[in-house]
């Protein structure tokens, strides 16, 4: 079981305590405001990601919110933490500043007079019907030297939209945050809350939601698979791709009666209607394997795909990237190996590349999508074995018969694996129930971050294969 561990600290302590976590193999996941005036919090979210321990820890720094205050970036530790300082020190209104520890300006960058060199703009509309994004290349003849990537298009004020909503229609917002990690971003919801109100959920209840976030996983791992192929030319690829796909969608509206698996999540628990059947599931994971064959039996095909669009290990790990962008690296970060949410994935081995390049991030999806039917198999048989006996309760009562207790901590944090990568949410409900604070970070947010050190001497035909390698949403890095 994961624990929480809150650490009130001052702010003159934090750049040793977060230097010691980071020694120790900690990540940060996210740096979440409380509601201010009175007290002002700063919660930095730390998960060990690369040890034994099932810990979540808290950092609290708190804060008088009539003064201004200036405390000292984390970014030369754990440079994801730059984009959440960023958001707020602009939700602050100004009254909390974050200082570099490095006296030193960052020394600018001009290619100015530079024989040969161009640049390319593309976006924010593109030709295809995609999200919007605008990537400026900066170009020797058709060799990448820099890429500059403008996003926020699609900001929307999500986060201040789920102040005052009751669960139930938070759920409905988080869902509809990035149309493709619905079960992602809801499950994550509903963690943070339950875990703001000291909710224990039951097992059968964890597999249910576990089954859901494997689907969704496996419909959109296979999915790239055959983008990936079509954007190196294999458009057959693609077509068998997109047939296992209808085949995994048919199975998402018989087990939840939407295909996208959406409204499936409740504070109530997860409502499933026909599980899959074992023939089908093994019908799916003969037919990836047949498509993955094709792919990396196509020698242009290969050809394209090894070597290009390489991000090492030491990069995957400085922009805190998530996913299987990291995991292409080496990079370990696997929620399932490291914070298993039910007693499957505590056996779950990890799926990991070393190559760094599209190929390697090809072939995560691949075997995820594959690990992923192997646990959707163990949890369709626990369900099944369920159903023989009396409905087991979705929440576990505490000793005195309730459910629902206040938090110590005041507030919630829920993260899951997602497919993209970790999903995280941090909660605050006020007396009547209703969210009073939300942050959420999508894994999109720091893997962005590393699309332009692997597009670093690549060529600019190369980039929509790069780009559709990482896949990252737009929606979910705006909000």
């Amino acid at each position: 079981m994961t624990t929480l561990v809150s650490r009130k600290i001052e702010p003159t302590e934090l750049i040793e305590a977060a230097s010691k976590l980071r020694d120790n193999g900690y990540e940060l996941m996210m740096i979440a405001a409380s509601s201010w005036p009175e007290p002002m919090q700063l919660h930095y979210i730390f998960a060990l990601l690369d040890g034994e321990g099932k810990e979540i820890v808290d950092l609290t720094v708190s804060l008088t919110s009539n003064q201004r205050v200036a405390i000292t970036s984390l970014g030369e530790i754990f440079h994801a933490s730059m984009r959440s300082e960023s958001d707020i020190e602009k939700r602050s209104m100004g009254l909390i500043r974050f200082r570099s520890s490095n006296d030193q300006p960052p020394t600018p960058v001009s290619l100015g007079g530079a024989s040969g060199i161009s640049q390319i703009p593309v976006g924010p509309v593109h030709a295809g019907v995609i999200e919007p994004g605008h990537f400026r290349f900066t170009v020797v003849g058709e060799s990448i030297l820099t890429l500059e990537v403008e996003l926020g298009f699609l900001t929307r004020g999500v986060e201040e939209e789920f102040i005052g909503k009751t669960l139930n229609e938070a759920l409905s917002l988080a869902e509809h945050i990035t149309g493709d990690s619905i079960i992602a971003h809801g499950l994550a919801l509903l963690k943070a809350h339950e875990s703001s109100k000291a909710i224990e959920v039951s097992e059968a209840e964890k597999i249910r939601r576990s089954l859901l976030l494997e689907l969704e996983r496996v419909i959109n791992h296979i999915t790239d698979i055959g983008a990936l192929a079509n954007d190196a030319a294999f458009a057959l690829a693609n077509s068998q791709a997109l047939r296992i796909r209808e085949r995994v969608s048919n199975i998402n509206h018989r087990l939840t009666n939407h295909r996208l698996l959406r409204g499936a999540l409740s504070a109530k628990g997860t409502t499933i209607r026909e599980l899959p059947s074992h023939e089908a599931i093994a019908g799916l994971k003969d037919d990836i394997a047949e498509v993955v064959s094709l792919v990396e039996g196509h020698g242009i095909v290969h050809d394209r795909m090894q070597g290009t669009g390489f991000l090492s290990k030491p990069d995957a790990k400085f922009f805190s990237t998530r996913g299987y962008v990291a995991r292409a690296s080496g990079y370990s970060c696997d929620l399932r190996t490291y914070l298993p949410y039910n007693h499957f994935e505590e056996d779950y081995q990890e799926v990991l590349e070393v190559t760094g390049d599209v190929m390697g991030r090809f072939r995560v999806r691949a075997r995820e999508a594959l690990t992923s039917l192997d646990l959707i198999e163990c949890y369709v048989e626990y369900l099944q074995e369920m159903a023989t006996t009396e409905d087991a309760p979705i929440f576990i009562e505490d000793e005195g018969g309730s459910a629902k207790s206040p938090s110590p901590q005041g507030f919630g944090f829920g993260c899951v694996e997602g497919w993209r990568g970790a999903t995280s949410y941090f909660v605050e409900v006020d007396d009547s129930d209703l969210i009073s604070r939300i942050t959420i970070v999508d894994p999109s947010a720091n893997n962005w971050k590393a699309l332009p050190v692997a597009l670093h001497n690549s060529i600019v035909p190369d980039f929509p294969l790069i780009n559709k390698s990482f896949n990252q949403s737009y929606a979910g890095n705006d909000l």
